[in-house]
């Protein structure tokens, strides 16, 4: 795992209408800010896909939104609150490489046959 605190937080911190034009599909700047966070979250409608530890069946996903500490994405598969899995998140150019991560599911709501999970990132894979 790579310095995650230092190298990734700074990032989000610092450069969030960099990172979002490489994830972004549209490259639209969709930020939206709250003063209690503390990092940006940036909407975005990216491909991803998560797997769970362990195992080397992968779900489709597609990414909502994305912030330092954290991500919300939608898929039909259904996921557990407290479940790890490993994502990969894959931007809308190929200049810059996905982004794979450790995560932490915090909660899942289900609407409409889908599951909206949130997820706390605990790690990068290097």
């Amino acid at each position: 795992m790579s310095d995650y605190p230092n190298a990734v937080r700074r990032a989000f911190r610092y450069w969030p209408k960099l990172l979002l034009s490489q994830f972004s599909q549209r490259g639209e700047a969709m930020l939206e800010h709250e003063e209690r966070r503390r990092f940006i979250r940036m909407q975005t409608q990216c491909k991803m896909s998560f797997r769970f530890p362990q195992s080397d069946e992968e779900f489709s996903a597609t990414c909502q939104n994305l912030s330092g500490a954290g991500v919300m994405f939608t898929t039909d598969h259904p996921v557990e609150p407290g479940r790890a899995l490993e994502i990969r998140i894959e931007p809308a150019n190929a200049v810059t490489p996905p982004l794979e991560a450790f995560v932490e599911v915090l909660r899942v709501e289900k609407k409409d046959g889908e599951y909206a999970v949130a997820a706390e990132i605990k790690g990068i894979k290097s």
